[in-house]
């Protein structure tokens, strides 16, 4: 069981989770009087600061029901408190969590990745994804012209794309899959820790 010690560290005011701080089930799989053995897996690790980070890929291949404790127990979250409680175990999932995430210094040089210039220059600077919109657009409608496409003629015509909210939150998430997953937007259902999540929906709600 965490010491108070980690639980004073890693309680969040604003984040408070019914039951968080119950008794966990033995992590020997014994589910006790009345219990069953399924049970064992709603029980975290003893000391959640030392789980092992994975790969994106392993993580999308995760089997849930070997972590649904992530669930109910919010103690996954050791970037400071910047995850929420979320409502799968693929969405439940901290930075800390990824490998691709200490490669970017996760844990050691910052305590998020939040926190990473990088991240902060290319997912929530609104004048950086406002360009990356305008020039998507402008790609895409060169690509609907025929072979008599003018790049003059288009220059007058063109019309910059309507952008809002929802468009920057969009952008954001793609730009997200390119920092760090080093993807792009079609990789669709990749593993995107709860820190970015929120950081993200609280610039572009």
């Amino acid at each position: 069981m965490e010491s108070w010690e980690y639980f004073k560290k890693n309680f969040d005011p604003n984040n408070i989770i019914p039951y968080n701080f119950e008794p966990y089930l033995p992590d020997s799989g014994e589910s006790g009087e009345g219990g069953s053995g399924d049970d064992a897996c709603l029980s975290p690790p003893a000391e959640p600061e030392t789980i092992a980070a994975v790969t994106i890929r392993e993580w999308d291949q995760l089997d849930e029901k070997t972590a649904k404790w992530r669930l109910k127990h919010f103690v996954w979250c050791r970037c400071g408190g910047k995850c929420r409680q979320m409502t799968t175990v693929h969405e439940s999932v901290c930075c800390h969590d990824l490998v691709e995430a200490e490669q970017k210094g996760v844990g050691n040089d910052i305590l998020c990745l939040t926190e990473h210039d990088r991240f902060k220059q290319l997912v929530l600077d609104k004048d950086l994804l406002k360009i990356f919109m305008v020039q998507k657009k402008a790609l895409e409608e060169e690509l609907k012209e025929d072979d008599s496409y003018d790049d003059d003629d288009d220059d007058d015509d063109y019309e910059a794309p309507e952008i809002d909210n929802g468009a920057y939150w969009l952008q954001a998430y793609s730009n997200c899959s390119y920092f760090l997953h080093n993807m792009n937007e079609k990789c669709v259902g990749s593993a995107i820790p709860s820190c970015v999540v929120q950081a993200i929906n609280e610039a572009f709600p």
